[in-house]
């Protein structure tokens, strides 16, 4: 989860941030259970001036959203399948395919209602939203799988130096998931480096959701 540097929840008082991710109380909700939450700040380019790293630091993140699950395969077996794209937790994101402005305010967007302009949630109108997000399955959603481990080794890396200068365990270890170590989980040839990183692999006919001439397959580029 995105750090807001503009959040805060300690010594009793808390503040909500200016863009409302709800990130402190997202790691409070999940502290004792087990999901593992870990707010990751935006570092800034060190060619920037001090002033500058501090507006990206605090007003934009690097826009990357995605789910990960696994899901039925043929027969007895799973898959992973991918879900990227316009997946929005923060405020006034939620909306309808009728993208009602006046209707239903005290219904479905109770408690979900954002227009800086006009804050009284009951008689303004309220900011439609419209995203998109796709699913993948196939090669590209273990591309996807990658991308995510990657990007969490890179945000949890100070986190583990902390906790080893401690004298606590390897924390992360049971937090990414080994699926080639898993026989029902579908997965292509995973190779890794001495740091532990996945190399891409090529495309796997094992992880195959369709035939390759199946005029219902479509071939997906993950950048």
């Amino acid at each position: 989860v995105w750090d807001d540097k503009t959040s805060h929840d300690k010594f009793g008082i808390s503040t909500p941030g200016v863009m409302g991710t709800h990130d402190e109380e997202t790691r409070k909700f999940f502290k004792h259970s087990s999901v593992i939450c870990v707010l990751s700040p935006r570092y800034a380019s060190s060619k920037l001036g001090l002033f500058k790293q501090q507006v990206v630091g605090t007003l934009f993140t690097h826009h990357q959203k995605c789910v990960l699950v696994d899901t039925q395969a043929v027969g007895n077996n799973r898959k992973i399948t991918a879900f990227i794209g316009g997946i929005d937790l923060c405020d006034g994101r939620y909306d309808t395919p009728e993208h009602r402005i006046l209707k239903d305010l005290d219904t479905v967007f109770k408690d979900d209602f954002h227009n800086p302009t006009f804050p009284a949630a009951t008689k303004a109108p309220r900011q439609p939203w419209h995203d998109l997000h796709c699913r993948l399955d196939g090669p590209a959603a273990y591309d996807v799988l990658i991308n995510f481990e990657q990007r969490w080794r890179k945000a949890t890396r100070w986190k583990e130096f902390s906790l080893r200068l401690k004298g606590k365990t390897h924390w992360q270890d049971d937090a990414l998931i080994r699926i080639g170590r898993i026989s029902w989980i579908l997965s292509p040839v995973f190779k890794f480096l001495k740091d532990g990183t996945s190399i891409v692999p090529e495309d796997d006919p094992v992880v195959y959701v369709s035939k390759e001439d199946d005029p219902e397959n479509w071939h997906a580029q993950v950048f």
